[in-house]
């Protein structure tokens, strides 16, 4: 993750490692995201892109049984290189308190015992 003023960005990698439960083996999925927003007083802007450094998703899954063997392996392109628009509003409820105005007294005025 990136912030610099209005500004930010992150990139994130998701990969899950393959399991085997019973006599399945799921593989594990890749996942990457892209994301870039801009923040106008209460209302944050962005683009965000999932699997931009992939051309397609995929993920198999085997079954080891000796009688009722499987392998299902499925493939979606359309979820590649997605681009998405997001919007935000930030509010806020409840008392406001003005802390800007008090200031601290921080002093030391005992001089304590020596």
């Amino acid at each position: 993750m990136f912030s610099y003023k209005n500004f930010t960005s992150f990139l994130y990698y998701q990969h899950q490692g393959d399991s085997f439960w019973g006599e399945t083996l799921s593989e594990g999925q890749k996942l990457h995201m892209v994301s870039v927003s801009y923040r106008i007083k209460n209302v944050n802007l962005g683009l965000r892109m999932f699997n931009p450094f992939k051309k397609d998703h995929s993920q198999m899954t085997q079954n080891f049984n000796q009688y009722a063997g499987y392998t299902d392996e499925y493939h979606i392109d359309d979820i590649a290189r997605m681009v998405l628009v997001t919007a935000s509003w930030n509010f806020s409820f409840g008392r406001d308190y003005k802390s800007k105005s008090k200031r601290m007294s921080n002093s030391d005025s005992d001089s304590g015992v020596m």
